[in-house]
């Protein structure tokens, strides 16, 4: 056998040796996880003994044995070791990316480090990356690249230049991941911008808002197997430990702001007599979002969103709370709501028919939807919630015109208009104040759940809103003085 062919199979050796290292323990930590927290039998049977046995004894066979048999022996090794790949990433994919947080969190060793780097190299081996494999990604890069200090209360990172050495050592014997050099230099700004911007979230909603979160996930998912490039992976360490200092410092201001918050709704709610519907709403909404919370902070996968649509409707449910209580002396009855707010059922579904039947109004093409939605049922509770504010915010302005026009009148008469006229008037410009708040509600909501779409379609019939209210408060403003 020729010294180069005996150099071919020793690659070739290497790579499986190397292979089987990153399987082995791969199957270690999946053994863990399904007896201890899926609590079912791991779905592959591979006899890692004999697969080690055969690929420790490639060596021998190099002096020997005719080429023909070598190469066709080191074949069916990598045949079986392209198997279990296949077998393992099935049993990977079963495991999410908080179990495995879970797993690691739980299992305390000196070897951590080292079955980390493992496990990194098996993607790197098998070169294709989905959604949960680059999520679970994030989590060893970070958990390998940091160290946290009790005493500093955050996680620092380790060396670059030490991270970088220890991420180029897991390519030798693999394949290197493919990037062209002017998309991977690419990547690497992209990766400093946004740790940069990382830094200038200082609130739950400069997260939220800034979609700075989404951006990063798009970033690592629009790079596919290139992730995997040591430069890059250094990038990637060095942005998520950033972004992880960052949401312990948001999540323990938050968390304090919302318990507060929570314990102050409870002890009103228990002064609370009666509730309206719009209350109860609220409320409902506010205990679905605290469980949501509680139930994503004892998985250990808390995500920021799910915190900030909690705050949100603990603020929600405060406001209406606070409203009733603050100005309120004791055992003074709660008032009902103006019955000039188009904010309320009835009055908006009363304009609304007005408008349907008569075609009063011009309504913008943003509108039509909603009103062709709402003319199937003649029902507002039936049409979505964003249709139903935009609908909202059309009756209303259809209060507007009505108010208006016999200000109008009353302004060019020698007496101006009567106190009753004035009061009506009031009440609407009040009532569409309180809706135009409603909005902000809901458009922030759906901020929050990252559907910007349909927070500028609520923008759109927020500002019609405002706009005619604006001429409303202006012209009453005139006439009133």
């Amino acid at each position: 056998m020729s010294l180069e062919l005996i150099q071919q199979y020793h690659q070739r050796y290497l790579i499986l040796s190397d292979q089987f290292k990153t399987l082995w323990t791969l199957n270690q930590v999946l053994q863990g996880i399904y007896k201890n927290q899926l609590n079912r039998e791991i779905p592959y049977q591979i006899d890692f003994r004999s697969l080690y046995n055969q690929i420790q004894d490639l060596p021998q066979m190099f002096s020997g044995y005719a080429p023909k048999h070598v190469g066709a022996m080191i074949g069916q090794m990598e045949s079986a070791i392209a198997r279990a790949f296949e077998d393992m990433h099935r049993a990977d994919a079963g495991v999410s990316p908080a179990e495995v947080r879970r797993f690691f969190e739980s299992f305390k060793t000196e070897e951590e480090d080292r079955i980390i780097l493992q496990i990194i190299k098996y993607y790197i081996h098998r070169q294709t990356i989905d959604d949960p494999i680059r999520d679970k990604l994030d989590f060893l890069i970070t958990r390998v690249a940091a160290i946290y200090s009790p005493t500093e209360a955050r996680f620092n990172l380790r060396d670059p230049e030490f991270l970088r050495d220890l991420f180029r050592k897991l390519t030798p014997m693999g394949r290197p991941a493919p990037s062209e050099p002017e998309s991977k230099e690419e990547y690497l700004i992209l990766l400093r911008e946004m740790r940069s911007e990382m830094t200038e979230c200082k609130t739950l909603e400069d997260f939220v808002r800034s979609g700075v979160l989404k951006a990063v996930r798009a970033l690592k998912a629009r790079m596919g197997s290139a992730f995997l490039q040591p430069e890059i992976l250094v990038k990637v360490a060095e942005l998520n430990v950033t972004t992880k200092n960052r949401y312990l410092e948001v999540y323990k201001t938050e968390e304090a702001a919302l318990l507060e918050d929570t314990t102050k709704i409870k002890k009103l709610r228990l002064k609370h007599d009666a509730e309206t519907p719009e209350m109860l709403k609220d409320m409902r909404r506010m205990e679905e979002m605290e469980r949501q919370f509680e139930q994503s902070r004892e998985k250990g996968e808390l995500k920021l969103d799910v915190m900030a649509r909690y705050k949100h409707a603990a603020r929600s449910a405060l406001t209406q709370l606070e409203s009733d209580f603050t100005f309120l002396p004791e055992g003074a009855e709660i008032p009902p709501l103006p019955s000039a707010g188009s904010s309320t059922t009835t009055e908006a579904e009363r304009l609304l028919k007005e408008l349907s039947e008569r075609g009063r109004m011009q309504v913008e093409e943003f509108e039509k939807g909603p009103l062709a939605a709402y003319r199937k049922t003649g029902k507002l509770d039936s049409v979505e919630e964003s249709d139903r504010f935009i609908l909202k915010g059309l009756a209303h302005r259809m209060q507007i015109e009505q108010v208006i026009e016999p200000l109008l009148a009353a302004q060019k008469g020698d007496d101006g208009p009567d106190g009753a006229l004035l009061r009506k008037a009031r009440e609407v410009v009040k009532a569409g104040e309180e809706l135009e708040k409603d909005f902000l509600f809901v458009i922030e909501d759906q901020l929050f759940q990252g559907d910007e779409a349909r927070a500028q379609f609520l923008l759109r019939g927020k500002y019609r809103l405002l706009r005619s209210l604006a001429g409303l408060w202006l012209l009453l403003d005139r006439v009133a003085t």
